[in-house]
């Protein structure tokens, strides 16, 4: 196999698995976002619900209980609106996702293309363009503060494994 076209293709499989790690922290971290919120406004609603209702059987005809009524209903009228739930669901999916694609291209470039022959490594990394192509028309864009985090853990060490630390000798 030309030197050059090997070359050529690893480096295509580096900018996957690259691609790819970024994207998978980022929904771990979105997904991890949304379900900060989802609790949040779910204990509003249990906090806020509790007290209307202890207001209710008292003889207090007050403002507050209509106050804390509203409260509930607004937030729960957010969590039925974002779906948070589902949100969840969706980037913790894209994640596993997008860490598999990752790890796929990782042991193709380390492993793969080293050893395999030429029609093998041409196809392969084909396969793992169309998975990365499918995965970014499948899945919604992580949100911009879990790429954010993403960034800042990578820029900090935490995608690299204790192994890929280690000297070899």
């Amino acid at each position: 196999m030309d030197e050059k076209l090997k070359s050529n293709i690893i480096k295509s499989a580096k900018r996957i698995e690259e691609n790819s790690l970024y994207a998978y922290k980022s929904h771990y971290n979105s997904a991890a976002i949304w379900s900060l919120l989802y609790h949040t406004l779910t204990i509003g609603i249990i906090i806020a619900s509790s007290i209307t209702i202890a207001y209710t059987f008292s003889d207090t005809n007050s403002y507050t209980i209509r106050i804390l009524a509203i409260i509930a209903l607004i937030l729960s009228s957010l969590v039925m609106f974002f779906n948070p739930g589902e949100k969840i669901r969706i980037h913790n999916e894209a994640g596993h996702s997008y860490n598999s694609l990752n790890s796929k291209a990782e042991m193709f470039y380390e492993i793969e293309a080293k050893y395999y022959d030429e029609t093998y490594i041409k196809g392969k990394i084909f396969e793992l363009r169309d998975k990365r192509d499918e995965l970014n028309s499948k899945y919604p864009q992580p949100l911009t503060m879990g790429y954010i985090i993403a960034k800042i853990g990578i820029w900090l060490g935490e995608a690299t494994n204790k192994v890929d630390k280690e000297k070899i000798t």
